[in-house]
């Protein structure tokens, strides 16, 4: 165990065998299988098999939360409920719920419930039934603001909404 005053920075680390289990630096990041946490905390790994961050309660009525707080307000969690088996994204907050791929935003929940879908690419929103060549169907918007239902499996459009309403 080497304690306070050490060399590199560290203020406490764990090793076995030469090899740092856990550490804590000089200013506060903690870091799990990483000499050098770049955040509050970080775990490191390299493993072929998944490398899973668990929070485990057995209670059958509790539940396992991640929460976010900014200093005693709730503002965000993520939460599994035991005793119901709800799985819960939440935000407590009056602000949009937001989710991304490729940096990009593309689907928002606003603070009023509404859903918002983008797709920058002519492919719109798809619902398809899955284990089937037919039941996929794509909604979007077409030509001049046509709003299109197209089956995909026959490639004809199904539905056609212009921006008069006919």
């Amino acid at each position: 165990i080497n304690v306070a005053g050490q060399t590199g920075g560290q203020l406490f680390r764990l090793q076995e065998d030469g090899a740092t289990k856990f550490q804590i630096n000089e200013n506060g990041n903690v870091g799990i299988g990483t000499t050098s946490p770049n955040d509050a905390l970080e775990v490191a790994g390299n493993s072929a098999t998944t490398h899973r961050i668990r929070i485990n309660n057995a209670n059958a009525s509790g539940s396992e939360t991640l929460a976010f707080v900014q200093g005693t307000t709730f503002k965000s969690w993520v939460e599994y409920n035991n005793s119901n088996g709800n799985f819960d994204i939440w935000q407590y907050t009056n602000n949009n719920l937001r989710f991304g791929t490729n940096n990009t935003e593309r689907l928002v929940i606003d603070s009023s419930g509404v859903v918002s879908i983008t797709n920058e690419s002519s492919d719109g929103l798809i619902i398809e039934r899955t284990g089937t060549t037919t039941g996929k169907y794509r909604f979007g918007i077409g030509g001049t603001n046509l709003l299109t239902i197209r089956d995909v499996a026959q490639s004809a459009t199904r539905m056609a909404i212009d921006s008069t309403g006919n």
